[in-house]
């Protein structure tokens, strides 16, 4: 991540370039930041590909290197009038076919193709890990994607236990999620993975991000209070949260982001617009959060805000 903005990233070996991204600690935001960075490094030297036979077939082979089917639909349909319009086919249609895939049950994910490609990057160097606009994205590609390679979950019983993610009321024992390892992730952003299972997601966070400190879930009707409530619990490092939702332009002055200043344990602060209103609490709240963006939820009100302070408290 720190070469790619560098303007002497086109000038990298493509050997070097093929070894780093096969290499098993590459540390990426997301498929779609690798995906983007090898695009960029192969249209500076497309010229170069095209006059070599012998580089022809690592062109195709490090294109390979990218998990076509973890590519945000967006990105991917922006890439259709490009040099590389047959790959951003393939990956249209492997969202598509996944998405199909989830919908008839979590059990049909490691039926269809390679389970590697369905594996999200994490590296113990990892800070970041940007899910966001990845609809094809469930609670079992999270859990298998934490799990040791060869992990024997996988192998003996793993189907049918994935298949269970996806339940509301499945709660993965400890000794389940004592498999998962421990990774210094700060940030996480899933905003628009509709497909995600949210309690699920939170019990990952909680055993393999210990230093979770940023979760972005902008446009997920599906987190409710109870959700927020679930996170404070398990995630104690949070200090900010984004529940935004699309609104309409003309009414954006009761956008409304909650916030709580650490010198002052005992009150939060609720801004709509350009006014706020403080709320005292009753005890100081356990929860660490001092950023709560709520824009576009008009069904969270004050009230719902202070039922969520009670819930952070003993």
């Amino acid at each position: 991540m720190s070469a790619i903005p560098s303007k002497c990233f086109k000038d990298v070996p493509y050997d070097m370039l093929l070894t780093c991204v096969k290499h098993p600690d590459l540390t990426v935001e997301s498929e779609m930041h690798l995906a983007d960075a090898l695009l960029t490094w192969i249209d500076a030297n497309i010229e170069m590909l095209k006059s070599s036979s012998e580089t022809e077939c690592d062109f195709r082979d490090i294109l390979q290197q990218i998990r076509i089917s973890l590519l945000p639909l967006w990105f991917a349909a922006g890439k259709r009038r490009s040099y590389f319009s047959e790959l951003a086919d393939t990956s249209i249609d492997s969202i598509f076919r996944l998405i199909e895939a989830t919908s008839g049950g979590s059990r049909n994910i490691l039926n269809d193709g390679d389970s590697c490609q369905l594996r999200i990057r994490f590296s113990e160097y990892s800070k970041r890990v940007d899910l966001s606009c990845c609809p094809q994205i469930t609670s079992a590609i999270l859990f298998q994607s934490l799990l040791p390679f060869r992990d024997l979950l996988l192998k003996e019983n793993g189907k049918e236990f994935l298949s269970n993610l996806e339940h509301d009321k499945f709660q993965p024992s400890q000794k389940l999620l004592q498999n998962l390892p421990s990774l210094a992730v700060q940030e996480v952003d899933i905003s628009k993975c509709p497909r995600l299972h949210l309690n699920t997601a939170i019990e990952c966070f909680s055993q393999s991000f210990p230093s979770l400190k940023t979760l972005k879930a902008a446009h997920l009707l599906n987190f409710k209070t109870t959700t927020l409530h679930r996170l404070v619990q398990n995630c104690p490092l949070v200090s900010e949260v984004d529940l935004a939702l699309d609104i309409d332009p003309l009414v954006s002055s009761e956008a409304c982001v909650a916030s709580s200043s650490p010198l002052q344990p005992g009150c939060s602060s609720i801004h709509h617009g350009s006014s706020a209103t403080v709320y005292s609490k009753m005890k100081p709240s356990l929860s660490n959060i001092r950023k709560l963006t709520l824009e576009g939820r008009n069904e969270l009100s004050g009230a719902s805000l202070l039922c969520l302070s009670v819930y952070s408290n003993p």
